[in-house]
C-alpha cells in the first residue's frame, strides 16, 4: 500500500528509520542485559556503572554506525518533512495502517515527522549538535577516558559553535 502512496525517497527513509530503530533496541537489550547480569542492575544506574557496562557490550561499530543512521535519517527527514504531500499522506494512511495492523508503525513514523516538522530550520542544529556530540562521548568511551560524560573537558558543540 505505501509504495503506491509515496515515492521511492520517502520509503527509502522509511527504511533507514527502520533500521535505526532496530539496531538501537538491538544495542539497548545487549547493554541492558551486561547491566542485569553482570553489574546486578535493579533499580539505579550510575555513570560509572552504565560506562563500564557499554565498554564491556564493546560493539563500537554499530554505535557509531548507529550514528550514521541517525545523521542520515535526520538529513533526508529535512528534505522531506516541508512537503505537504507527505504529510497529508501520513494522515490519510492511519486508518488503512490501523485496519493492516500497522497502527504502531504508522505512529512511530507520525510522531517523528512530527517533531521534525515542529523543529523547523533549527533541525540542521539539532542533527549536528546530536551527532557531533554522540560521536566524542563515544570516542571518549572507547579512548578509556575516565569520565567520557563530563561536559567539561568535552569539546563545545553547542548550537553557536555549528
Amino acid at each position: 500500500m505505501m509504495t503506491h502512496i509515496l515515492p521511492g525517497h520517502v520509503l527509502y527513509t522509511t527504511a533507514l528509520a527502520l533500521e535505526l530503530d532496530a539496531l538501537s533496541h538491538e544495542l539497548d537489550i545487549r547493554l541492558t542485559r551486561i547491566l542485569v547480569t553482570e553489574f546486578d542492575m535493579c533499580d539505579t544506574l550510575d555513570e560509572a556503572t552504565y560506562i563500564a557496562a557499554y565498554r564491556q557490550c564493546a560493539r563500537y561499530e554499530q554505535r557509531s554506525y548507529q550514528i550514521e543512521l541517525v545523521e542520515h535519517l535526520g538529513r533526508d527527514l529535512q528534505s522531506i518533512v516541508p512537503r505537504r504531500f507527505i504529510h497529508t499522506a501520513l494522515k490519510l494512511a492511519k486508518t488503512p495502517a490501523r485496519l493492516a495492523g500497522l497502527a504502531e508503525l504508522h505512529r512511530f513514523l507520525s510522531t517523528g515527522f512530527e517533531a521534525f516538522r515542529s523543529m523547523g530550520a533549527g533541525a540542521e542544529t539539532f542533527i549536528t549538535t546530536i551527532t557531533r556530540r554522540e560521536r566524542a562521548i563515544l570516542e571518549r568511551i572507547r579512548s578509556g577516558q575516565p569520565q567520557p560524560l563530563e561536559w567539561d573537558s568535552a569539546p563545545d558543540y553547542t548550537a553557536s559553535a555549528c
